[in-house]
């Protein structure tokens, strides 16, 4: 994750918050489970930013499994923002 930083040019500051996410991000990805649709959302949004690490590959396996459960149950629905 640091390599994107330094690629786009980012303060030292940043590069530092970065790097403190990159090490939790790779402490716990593995256990990653949830059942809400927003939080799912987001955890896909982020790790499209880095479709090379493992990490992002396996948030996103598993958020993609837990939205189909969630739609297969009725639970997670698309709005329709044109009607």
């Amino acid at each position: 994750m640091s390599d994107l930083a330094a690629q786009r040019g980012q303060s030292d500051v940043l590069s530092k918050e970065i790097n403190d996410m990159a090490r939790m991000v790779k402490a716990k990805y593995s256990r990653y489970r949830s059942n809400d649709a927003l939080d799912l959302g987001e955890a896909l949004w982020i790790a499209h930013w880095y479709p090379d690490e493992e990490w992002a590959a396996t948030i996103t396996r598993k958020s993609l499994e837990s939205l189909e459960v969630l739609w297969q149950a009725g639970i997670c629905v698309i709005l329709d923002m044109d009607t």
